[in-house]
């Protein structure tokens, strides 16, 4: 939620220049190029880089609008990573990560809102102009920067919640694949999330045409750790969870979004023959089960506070809990690559690095 980390530094020029000397030195020192060569020597190929929507503004445009976004040198930590993934042979497919107004209500849309909807963003034109002008103008900056030897995909907006106007989003998405298609070539690999319902992409139209959309995705998520209901199982159910419910092709039973198999396929309702344009890929998931992250936030940030030790940051994991999650992710990782069931054989882990061992099971690292 950097709204409010952001809006918690004042809006003084004093202020705000503490808060940039702040996110440049987390920028400058938390991601490093030993992390780069950790994520290849792991036997990934891609990584994942979320954007902030304000990327590209001045500072005093930010500020002008009346927004408390920091915008420091965000750009310039994006271009070492792409500069260490081309030095040791990584993809990069940065997504834009946040939308004004927030696209679903959620911290990772820039700002935590008390009520979870699209409605603010998708029902606002000038919102969806403006996150297409990002789209339009970060792709154009990878370009002018030579970057697409290296920076091989783009995502358009993650995660807008489920009630999104389907009409605008439909037109929304459509026009991103066309810019990022125009500014960064037409073999430009496009990946667009899903509403939480890949199922409702699968109709038998969609995408379908390979000449048109041929390396481009839809973008699912999966967690295990944001449903109470889930939370509460035991270790074996969540493998028999990935195993068998989120592989068919819908979860509704359980009241969550369709497995890897809801999508993407030529002849729906039968799913027998995959499609030859969209694939249907998993562009985040973790084996965090059983705390949710922002409880465990205000635990760290608590104990911070008393006693200037983070909660959790000497955090061992016990030999059952390390087995339990190593064939956690293995059945993840055999599940999200099934090619033939329409999935396309790819995924995200999220995320690459962590902080302490309160939250190493969302630490790839």
């Amino acid at each position: 939620d950097e709204y409010s980390l952001w809006k918690s530094f004042g809006n003084s020029s004093e202020n705000i220049a503490v808060a940039e000397q702040w996110l440049n030195y987390h920028l400058e020192y938390f991601i490093t190029e030993d992390d780069i060569i950790a994520v290849k020597n792991s036997g990934a190929t891609h990584v994942r880089v979320p954007l902030a929507h304000w990327i590209l503004q001045s500072q005093e445009d930010v500020t002008a609008s009346g927004m408390p976004w920091i915008v420091g040198k965000r750009w310039q930590a994006f271009q070492r990573v792409v500069e260490w993934s081309r030095k040791h042979g990584l993809q990069v497919w940065p997504d834009i990560h946040t939308a004004p107004d927030s696209q679903n209500g959620f911290d990772n849309s820039g700002q935590q809102m008390t009520v979870i909807t699209c409605k603010r963003w998708s029902d606002n034109p000038d919102n969806v102009a403006f996150s297409l002008d990002v789209v339009r103008n970060v792709t154009k900056a990878i370009a002018d920067e030579n970057m697409q030897d290296v920076v091989t995909g783009f995502g358009v907006v993650n995660e807008p919640f489920k009630d999104c106007d389907r009409e605008v989003y439909l037109e929304f998405i459509q026009a991103g694949f066309d810019v990022v298609r125009q500014n960064m070539g037409p073999d430009a690999y496009v990946y667009v999330s899903d509403l939480f319902q890949p199922e409702l992409f699968n109709d038998g139209k969609w995408w379908l045409d390979p000449k048109k959309y041929h390396n481009t995705f839809i973008d699912t998520h999966y967690y295990h750790v944001f449903a109470e209901t889930t939370r509460a199982i035991s270790p074996r159910q969540h493998i028999a969870l990935t195993c068998q419910n989120e592989y068919h092709k819908n979860r509704n039973a359980h009241k969550t979004q369709g497995g890897v198999s809801a999508c993407c396929f030529q002849d729906p309702p039968y799913n027998t023959i995959p499609s030859d344009g969209v694939r249907h890929m998993v562009g985040e998931w973790s084996v965090a089960t059983d705390t949710l992250p922002g409880d465990m936030l205000y635990k760290v940030m608590e104990s911070i506070a008393d006693s200037g030790i983070a909660f959790g940051l000497d955090r061992e994991i016990s030999p059952d809990r390390a087995d339990f999650l190593r064939s956690f992710s293995e059945a993840q990782m055999v599940v999200y690559e099934m090619a033939d069931k329409g999935a396309g054989g790819s995924w995200f882990y999220w995320t690459v690095k962590m902080e302490g061992g309160a939250f190493a099971e969302w630490d790839y690292l």
